[in-house]
């Protein structure tokens, strides 16, 4: 009887801390199945830039010393010292190179590249890393493919389908606002693209979308969900959406009305 080989299903990342003097990540890998012998191994290496000369250091998945309870035991950590923290100036990213071993053999390899930063939204507005920061709306449809000059804008908006927009919008220091059309099809694309660090939310359709869809659709990806647009052409008030963080499924709120400063 042949057995086939393992496979990596999905790979999630999360943020465990973030900190230039150390962060921690934690790399949680579901695999098709988990055996005795199942084995997760690899490395992150990194800071890397589009704009500045790096030493890349290598950082290995390690064991945790107690594995909490809601991770499988398939997930490992990453702790960075020093690490440098993703932003619309700076966009360090950290590669990863996460492999699957069973028997001891190899049987599954998968590569990310991942950005560390946090956004929050307070009375004060948007804030990324801590600091403030003021939109300015660019044009997709010049949008280079990542090798190019800085850009003069760090804000798109375009359609979840466009998927190939969040992983140039990483390396080139651009957040994007992905538009849902309501559809199950978008919503699960944004669960995808929401692991970039470019990922700043979502424009809902007008009449927005129904908080349960919300909640089954993300499930535990990141807490911030997005925009809520008043009007799916403009943006002239929005609410932003954050997905609350509990022992049960997460349940989309609106937390604040805000007035975005977006300059086209």
């Amino acid at each position: 009887m042949t057995t086939m080989s393992n496979r990596i299903r999905r790979v999630r990342l999360i943020d465990r801390s973030l900190t230039p003097a150390s962060a921690e990540v934690w790399v949680v890998v579901e695999p098709e199945r988990t055996t005795e012998t199942t084995e997760v191994r690899g490395k992150f290496t990194g800071p890397h830039s589009a704009y500045a000369s790096t030493i890349e250091v290598a950082y290995p998945l390690r064991p945790f010393p107690r594995r909490p309870e809601e991770l499988p035991p398939t997930s490992m950590r990453v702790p960075i010292p020093e690490a440098s923290l993703w932003d619309v100036g700076n966009p360090f990213l950290y590669r990863g190179v996460i492999e699957l071993w069973e028997d001891g053999k190899r049987c599954d390899q998968v590569t990310v590249e991942h950005g560390l930063r946090s956004i929050h939204v307070t009375a004060r507005g948007l804030r990324l890393n801590g600091k403030p920061v003021e939109l300015k709306k660019g044009d997709a449809d010049i949008f280079h493919d990542g090798k190019g000059p800085r850009p003069l804008f760090n804000l798109l908006i375009v359609p979840v389908e466009a998927e190939d927009v969040w992983p140039r919008a990483d390396r080139m220091g651009v957040l994007v606002l992905g538009r849902l059309d309501g559809s199950d099809e978008s919503l699960y694309r944004a669960v995808k693209l929401s692991a970039h660090a470019s990922c700043l939310g979502w424009l809902l359709p007008e009449g927005g979308i129904e908080r349960e869809r919300i909640a089954s659709a993300f499930g535990e990806a990141k807490p911030l969900l997005g925009v809520a647009c008043a009007h799916a052409a403009s943006t002239p008030s929005a609410g932003f959406v954050l997905c609350e963080e509990g022992e049960s499924a997460p349940v989309a709120l609106p937390v604040l009305r805000w007035r975005p400063a977006i300059r086209s």
